[in-house]
């Protein structure tokens, strides 16, 4: 599943003047595009044909391969320029700038790069209309946004992210495409427990016990909470819901974790711990739990809404 971002950030980031970066007109696909400070451009001789024939030119191509293992399908424009960068979980992330005449010849293109990334790569392609808000005018607006999306493996996969909108090109205001290009974990096996990405939150103290069972089906997403990467499991099942979370209670509890209820969470966790006293609490519905093991940096936080027909596991860092 897609990491969740603040859609805001990314329109409003294309009206800014620069991106730390110079770039040239890409009426020649040969001309020498930006070359991002926070991306070290290798000169090795043993640089891929691939990379050094791309449209993009070969720093770009070679940027773009070293911070999402892929180039981004080329798409011609007036000018462009690009930007290595981090998403806000702090992963490497590439974003490129295609500039056109006007904002309107901008947002007519997102539909042509949509179907040039699907006849490139093979990008699975969606638009949406996405609503923004405005903190400054306090005022919404919408506009359509494309989700690019191709899968490498078990564990990899690309997005790209294509908004329309102005930004200063070398001192002149023209309508942009911005590509937001970065990498994901995809859910390829629905019919599995997420171990992967719960791994990607919890580290080397991964302990976290798996929800199994034949009708379960399992969905992900990233989010941040003051800051930090956390995940969001969602479990849909034939099986009441009760009773999967009084599965998972137990199966915490055969983890060693200290489990306490939502009450709980303003006393400090070390003087929380059943298994200190040798007591086994007793399962209650409707109780909000989160669960902790021993030595570790994270919290799992456990329950059920019959409003949305699901139970969720919440893995968040043990904040303080």
């Amino acid at each position: 599943m897609k990491k969740l971002f603040k859609y805001l950030l990314l329109a409003t980031s294309l009206l800014t003047v620069g991106c730390n970066s110079t770039s040239k007109s890409t009426a020649n696909s040969q001309d020498l595009v930006s070359s991002s400070e926070e991306e070290p451009i290798s000169t090795s001789s043993n640089i891929p044909s691939f990379i050094k024939e791309s449209e993009w030119g070969e720093e770009a191509a070679l940027a773009s391969y070293n911070t999402i293992g892929a180039i981004v399908p080329y798409f011609e424009a007036d000018h462009f320029d690009y930007k290595v960068t981090k998403d806000d979980y702090g992963d490497p992330a590439i974003w490129f700038y295609l500039y056109f005449d006007t904002q309107e010849t901008a947002e007519s293109k997102i539909t042509d790069y949509a179907y040039a990334a699907w006849e490139q790569e093979g990008y699975e392609c969606v638009i949406k209309p996405n609503r923004f808000f405005d903190e400054e005018t306090y005022s919404y607006w919408e506009q359509n946004v494309l989700y690019a999306d191709l899968v490498i493996d078990d564990t990899n996969a690309i997005e790209i992210q294509a908004l329309a909108s102005q930004k200063a090109y070398n001192g002149t205001l023209m309508g942009c495409l911005g590509l937001f290009c970065f990498n994901y974990i995809p859910n390829n096996n629905p019919n599995a427990f997420p171990s992967y990405a719960v791994s990607t939150v919890c580290g080397r103290f991964n302990d976290v016990p798996k929800l199994e069972g034949e009708d379960l089906t399992f969905s992900f997403q990233f989010f941040l909470y003051e800051g930090y990467k956390c995940l969001e499991i969602v479990v849909t099942s034939n099986t009441s819901y009760y009773e999967l979370e009084e599965q998972y209670f137990y199966a915490l509890l055969g983890k060693m974790f200290t489990i306490a209820q939502y009450d709980d969470l303003e006393q400090d966790f070390t003087n929380v711990g059943f298994f200190q006293t040798g007591e086994y609490p007793e399962f209650e519905d409707c109780k909000c739990y989160y669960a902790y093991p021993n030595g570790a940096n994270y919290i799992v936080y456990f329950d059920y809404d019959l409003n949305r027909s699901a139970f969720y596991i919440d893995i968040l860092p043990l904040l303080g």
